[in-house]
């Protein structure tokens, strides 16, 4: 599966997010969740975005917001078992704080204060 062309952010984007939690820090047919399932997380994440406003969105930030939100999606599917009982609030935090971060991206659309940057029908890789 590729991503689709009216999602934002690159494999890599989310990589760089949550590649400590991945065996060999990247996604593949071998990790969980998969590669195709991380790319269809991406284009979930901004399929939600353009749901709640009119593409095209300020580049840079719609990145950040679509990786935000996939990272969220990727670090929900592991089992809270695999996480560090003794130590649960980090991750925690960190799943907050993607998802803080790409609510505040869907609120500002929904408020009309992102204004779009680039030319209308220009995909975002």
């Amino acid at each position: 599966m590729a991503i689709d062309s009216n999602s934002y952010c690159a494999i890599t984007d989310l990589e760089r997010r949550v590649s400590d939690l991945l065996v060999g820090n990247v996604f593949t047919t071998g990790t969980r969740p998969t590669l195709a399932q991380a790319e269809q997380m991406i284009d979930d994440s901004a399929a939600e975005m353009i749901a709640v406003g009119d593409a095209p969105f300020p580049h840079a930030s719609a990145v950040a917001a679509n990786s935000a939100g996939a990272a969220v999606k990727v670090m929900n599917t592991f089992p809270s078992e695999s996480w560090d009982p003794n130590s649960p609030e980090p991750t925690r935090n960190r799943i907050s704080g993607f998802a803080a971060e790409y609510k505040s991206f869907i609120d500002k659309i929904e408020a009309n204060k992102i204004k779009a940057a680039r030319s209308t029908g220009v995909t975002g890789l």
